[in-house]
């Protein structure tokens, strides 16, 4: 998989559990849980860089996602001693993008985005085989047809917008 329900994020925060210094943000995860299923739904966590932006996201991807069992890792943490925990941990298909990887040999924004529609289309067909059925033209509809709710985590979003093959009539679309 390249962008649904991967290890990535659980594997990484395991990491980040192993450093030697690791603040206990935990509990944002209370917050954003009370979120879920509400129209408004929708969160940008926005910091100064070098805040912990990658860390809150990374520790939702591994609290959220069905692509692993991620229970242990939470062991001791804040989040653990409220009543919500379990309630949505390991429930939610997760689509995590981090728009600062690139294709190799990228020339320009086009290629990028077609990169990642084209990654998240053969995670869809694979995670939905009923998919292949259909020539779909946008993912939306996919998303829509396979009856589930997604949870997107998308890092770094503004940094295609600093490579130089990006264009102001990039920026815009």
């Amino acid at each position: 998989m390249n962008y649904l329900d991967t290890n990535t994020l659980t594997i990484n925060f395991d990491r980040m559990l192993k450093d030697d210094i690791y603040v206990d943000k935990s509990l944002l995860i209370e917050k954003i849980n009370r979120m879920i299923g509400k129209r408004n739904c929708y969160v940008c966590i926005t910091k100064p860089r070098r805040f912990g932006k990658t860390s809150n996201l990374t520790m939702l991807g591994a609290y959220y996602t069905l692509g692993n069992d991620s229970k242990n890792l939470f062991n001791g943490l804040k989040i653990t001693q409220t009543n919500t925990f379990e309630e949505h941990l390991n429930q939610h298909h997760v689509i995590y993008i981090d728009f600062s990887r690139q294709p190799d040999n990228c020339p320009n924004y086009q290629n990028y985005i077609l990169s990642i529609q084209k990654g998240l289309k053969e995670d869809l067909e694979e995670a939905y085989p009923v998919l292949k059925e259909k020539n779909y033209d946008q993912i939306s509809r996919m998303l829509t047809d396979t009856k589930d709710q997604f949870i997107f985590i998308l890092d770094e979003w503004d940094s295609i917008f600093y490579e130089e093959f990006t264009y102001d009539e990039d920026k815009k679309s």
